[in-house]
């Protein structure tokens, strides 16, 4: 009587995923996606892999190799990863000022520019309004006031307010 050797029962997928170092999800993935069908056979409900071999050539022929293997693509993997790290992390900080600049308003501790500078122009020209009448406040105050003096008075005036604005654009 000649002996057949016997078939090896067949196997889980949790134990097939263990042999091709997967998770068992990529198993019964490559089995709903057909890449896995002469291997596979139904116990008690079950799927279960009836010929490792058999299902290791099925995986090989049905499966499309990984497009992103190779030195090259890790590195520009890598390189792209940095980029956006540092994106977010400039995002963050500009989120970050924003919120101090909201902060610092809030407490008024930050005035907008613009108001400042509303309030500088308004405060100057009074200033210089202050100023230029100044000879004419002194003649009445004291019409004795020769107009020679007068004169020397607008000239003093005059003189201040040109040092007090700063050398003209364009002169040193």
């Amino acid at each position: 009587m000649t002996h057949k050797p016997k078939k090896p029962a067949p196997i889980s997928l949790r134990a097939y995923a263990r042999h091709r170092d997967c998770a068992v999800e990529s198993v019964r993935g490559a089995i709903s996606g057909g890449r896995l069908a002469e291997s596979i056979v139904l116990v008690d409900g079950m799927p279960k892999i009836t010929d490792v071999e058999l299902a290791d050539r099925e995986w090989a022929a049905n499966t499309r190799a990984k497009v992103d293997t190779g030195p090259e693509v890790d590195v520009g993997y890598r390189e792209n990863r940095a980029r956006r790290e540092a994106a977010a992390a400039d995002r963050e900080r500009s989120e970050a000022d924003l919120s101090a600049i909201k902060l610092r308003r809030l407490a008024g501790t930050l005035v907008d520019v613009t108001d400042i500078e509303a309030r500088l122009t308004t405060t100057f020209g009074n200033c210089r309004n202050k100023l230029l009448g100044i000879p004419t406040r002194c003649r009445q105050r004291d019409p004795g006031f020769t107009d020679a003096q007068i004169q020397l008075i607008e000239e003093l005036v005059h003189e201040s307010l040109e040092d007090l604005a700063g050398p003209a654009k364009g002169k040193p």
